[in-house]
């Protein structure tokens, strides 16, 4: 029996041994340039990669770069601010020693730093020659003649000031601003008597007050949140301008200021309506008055009195027009 014949027919064309291998080899070359690609496709994403780790690094190098130049030029800053409050006081302690090495008849003295002074004027006081204060007295050492204004009521005057015209509940601030290198107790006389004032007058037992201290350089860390429900301020001393300036460039209103001193700055402030009442201490009077005071002294051989206060002088707006140039 013969078997049947099985023929399988497939449509298309028909393929040649030839075609079959060149479509192998095309094959082959595709996946070959498949396998390039994706090997360029890494080495690309590597490139890339190193590329952002580069950048990466570049910006810790300059932040880590910057950091170390601010530490530096903070450690300058203060190496600076030491050099120069070290200055000062060698300076100060030079001349000292010079004026001691002198031959005087008489010496006017106006102190600044207060312990400093102390120590000079024991020693010169040795020499047995007249000396003069004037601006501030220094109470510890007798024998002194002073020229000036009374600290105390010049702080009791004030505290009359603030007071003036306002009878109702007020908050009181007490701004003590000093040098970097001060340390002089004129002002904290001035405090006394301002406190006193208010202490001695009973009907103004509603006021409160608060103090606050900081450097003549530290304007920066003055903040709204000081002057919060301040109805007053009062400065000891000559820097009362440093207030005023921070009233007017945060717009404050209806704060009553009350400082010392016809500085340039202090005037133009009284004059704009920032500070109210400034107390002249009429420095160019405590010169003329202590070298005058000398001359009796020394030439005249008059006996005249130890302690001659100067009269206090308020300035208000109203009469600073001549002394405003």
């Amino acid at each position: 029996m013969t078997s049947p014949r099985v023929e399988v027919y497939c449509a298309g064309p028909k393929v040649s041994k030839k075609d079959s291998k060149k479509d192998s080899k095309k094959e082959n070359h595709s996946k070959k340039d498949s396998k390039k690609e994706k090997k360029y496709s890494k080495k690309e994403n590597v490139t890339q990669k190193s590329a952002q780790k580069r950048e990466i690094t570049q910006k810790r190098t300059q932040k880590s770069d910057f950091t170390q130049k601010s530490a530096q030029k903070s450690e300058f800053t203060q190496k600076s601010a030491q050099k120069r409050k070290f200055t000062k006081k060698s300076y100060s302690k030079k001349a000292a020693q010079k004026v001691l090495e002198g031959e005087y008849d008489g010496l006017l003295f106006a102190p600044i730093f207060y312990d400093e002074s102390v120590l000079f004027l024991k020693e010169f006081k040795k020499k047995n020659i007249p000396i003069v204060m004037i601006d501030s007295n220094i109470s510890e050492i007798e024998g002194l003649d002073y020229i000036g204004q009374d600290a105390y009521q010049s702080g009791y005057l004030a505290g009359k000031l603030i007071s003036f015209g306002v009878k109702s509940d007020n908050n009181v601030l007490i701004m003590k601003i000093t040098r970097e290198i001060e340390s002089t107790s004129v002002y904290l006389q001035r405090i006394k008597g301002f406190q006193s004032f208010f202490k001695e007058n009973k009907e103004l037992s509603n006021y409160k007050f608060s103090e606050i201290s900081i450097k003549d350089s530290e304007y920066d860390k003055l903040s709204k949140d000081m002057f919060k429900d301040i109805n007053s301020v009062f400065v000891p001393n000559s820097r009362v301008y440093i207030v005023a300036k921070f009233i007017k460039v945060n717009n404050l209103k209806d704060i009553r200021v009350v400082g010392y001193d016809l500085l340039k700055d202090n005037l133009e402030y009284l004059n704009e309506g920032k500070i109210d009442f400034l107390i002249n201490q009429k420095p160019e009077d405590q010169g003329y008055l202590g070298i005058n005071h000398l001359y009796k002294k020394l030439v005249l051989k008059e006996e005249i009195e130890i302690t001659n206060y100067i009269p206090l002088e308020i300035i208000v707006k109203e009469n600073a027009g001549t002394l405003i140039k």
